[in-house]
């Protein structure tokens, strides 16, 4: 195997880590526009909860009840410490009732910046993965075979 393969391989790592985090922001993005574009406000029931302040929880539109998981709402003191059975406030978009949230909601997500930089490093990620000796790639040293 050459340097520049061992190159290739190493950089899939972080290619592939950054690449489920700008995903899962853009996940976030898309929830946050449904539920300040038509959210409603509703109250859940709490059926588990999770570490980190993570909680399942479900609720009724129009007859149907769904199901979600979620941060607990921190930004309302009533609802900070909701556990198993008591009922919170939450989120859902009338036009995609399956999307929901007990937080408020937020559109953009916070963390702009943060995205940014993760797609700068991502291009030069992938520029090195595609010519390791390019102009734009990440100059590794790498110890060629005898």
């Amino acid at each position: 195997m050459t340097g520049q393969t061992k190159i290739r391989f190493v950089m899939l790592v972080p290619v592939g880590l950054i690449a489920a985090f700008l995903i899962l922001y853009l996940h976030l993005s898309w929830m946050g526009f449904w539920l300040r574009t038509d959210g409603v406000q509703v109250t859940a029931m709490i059926t588990a909860e999770h570490s980190k302040g993570q909680v399942d929880y479900k609720y009724n539109v129009n007859g149907r009840e769904y199901a979600g998981s979620s941060q607990r709402n921190w930004s309302h003191e009533k609802y900070r410490n909701v556990h198993v059975g008591e009922e919170s406030i939450m989120y859902y978009s009338s036009s995609h009732p399956g999307v929901s949230s007990l937080q408020d909601p937020e559109f953009p997500p916070s963390g702009l910046p943060v995205v940014i930089v993760a797609l700068v490093m991502e291009f030069f990620f992938v520029e090195t993965i595609i010519n390791p000796g390019g102009k734009y790639a990440l100059n590794i040293p790498v110890e060629e075979p005898r």
